[in-house]
C-alpha cells in the first residue's frame, strides 16, 4: 500500500463533501482491508506490516502491510479491444 498511499490520499482529500474520513482509525484500516480483498485473489499475501519512510510525507496512514506472491493466483487481469 505505500507505492499507491500518496494517490490515495490525494483522491480523497480533492472530493468536496467527502463522507470518507481519513482521520478515523476505523476507516484506514478499513481501506487496507479492501486493498487486502483486491490482492488476495491474484495471489499476493501480506508478508509484514512496516512503517511508512517520512519519504512519502502521509497525511493519514503511519503503516502498511507488505505483500508477496505467494499464494496461488484465483483471478488474473485480461485486458481485451472490441471495435465499436
Amino acid at each position: 500500500m505505500s507505492a499507491c498511499v500518496d494517490e490515495i490520499e490525494a483522491y480523497f482529500d480533492s472530493q468536496q463533501n467527502s463522507k470518507v474520513d481519513l482521520t478515523d482509525n476505523f476507516t484506514r484500516t478499513a481501506v487496507g482491508r479492501m486493498v487486502k480483498t483486491i490482492v488476495t485473489p491474484f495471489g499476493y499475501e501480506v508478508t509484514v506490516q512496516k512503517d511508512l519512510p517520512k519519504a512519502s510525507k502521509s497525511k493519514y496512514f503511519t503503516s502498511a502491510s507488505c505483500y508477496a506472491k505467494t499464494g496461488i493466483a484465483t483471478m488474473k487481469v485480461i485486458r481485451t479491444i472490441t471495435a465499436v
